[in-house]
């Protein structure tokens, strides 16, 4: 079932960050950070280990303080919009946490849909829901599995679900397929597409620029709490700037990729001891 935004209001929601600083109690991390998603927009944010990443999401989202400069979602100052209204507009996926729900994997999915019937009993539409996005990723037959015994990669998937069950106009995910195998890497990402294409402002983080590349349509480097460079994958991602920012040789080259459907050629980004030459040959 293709992802539609619940209509939480009659206007868009698009993600607005104007010369943030931010940080921890005592401690700022981040200055100066410009961005924006529109609706049906994915902006990818890159940066190494400890950039202020995830701090920068959770300042988006509220949890931490702004410093300075604002945030705005939906054209509303964040400050101004109240912690309900935001749990309809905003879905997060975290970074994998070892949490220990003793739940059911269909109950913790059905918990993105809790801001809707609250003390009530939920919905046909809100289990519809719960249906839909854990047979999006693939997770469907661990449906009545408890949470706390699943593997990390399946928890993150199952915390993905209930995101998706969320169905908010505004998707944050804190490097959603970090513990993922290559294929359920795949569905996510796809999935990350098909929120936009379905009227969603997806932020996300990703430490892989081969997924920016291929699945943003706007990029944000990030490093040592400032923005480094902002734009078009294509524009930002390349191989001086990533060398800069990760500090390691990196070529981005053209390959050659063969499939049933004929050749095509795709930039991918490659250590510069790879040999970026040859062709890759995808045919079964």
């Amino acid at each position: 079932m293709p992802y539609q935004t619940d209509a939480v209001s009659a206007h868009d929601w698009p993600l607005l960050v104007h010369d943030l600083a931010y940080g921890y109690p005592g401690r700022r991390i981040g200055h100066d950070v410009c961005l924006s998603v529109a609706t049906g927009e994915v902006v990818a944010v890159l940066g190494p280990n400890g950039c202020g990443k995830s701090t920068l999401f959770q300042t988006i989202l509220g949890l931490l303080p702004v410093y300075a400069g604002e945030v705005r979602v939906g054209g509303h100052v964040l400050g101004q919009v109240s912690r309900a209204e935001l749990a309809r507009v905003i879905s997060y996926v975290p970074q994998a946490q070892p949490l220990a729900f003793s739940l059911a994997v269909r109950e913790v999915v059905l918990m993105g849909r809790t801001q809707r019937w609250g003390w009530g009993a939920p919905q046909a539409a809100d289990l519809l829901a719960v249906d839909d996005a854990l047979a999006s990723l693939g997770i469907s037959a661990l449906a009545d599995t408890v949470f706390s015994e699943l593997s990390g990669g399946e928890r993150q998937l199952v915390l993905i679900a209930r995101a998706l069950a969320q169905a908010a106009p505004v998707v944050v995910l804190d490097e959603p397929t970090a513990s993922l195998d290559f294929g359920h890497q795949l569905r996510v990402l796809s999935r990350i597409r098909q929120l936009a294409k379905g009227g969603a402002s997806v932020l996300w983080a990703t430490h892989d620029p081969d997924h920016a590349l291929a699945y943003a349509d706007r990029v944000l480097l990030l490093k040592d709490g400032g923005v480094m460079a902002y734009g078009a994958p294509a524009t930002v991602l390349t191989a001086d700037r990533l060398s800069a920012l990760y500090g390691v040789a990196v070529s981005v080259a053209q390959a050659t990729v063969i499939d049933v459907n004929g050749s095509s050629q795709s930039a991918v980004c490659v250590p510069t001891a790879v040999d970026t030459t040859r062709s890759v040959d995808l045919t079964p």
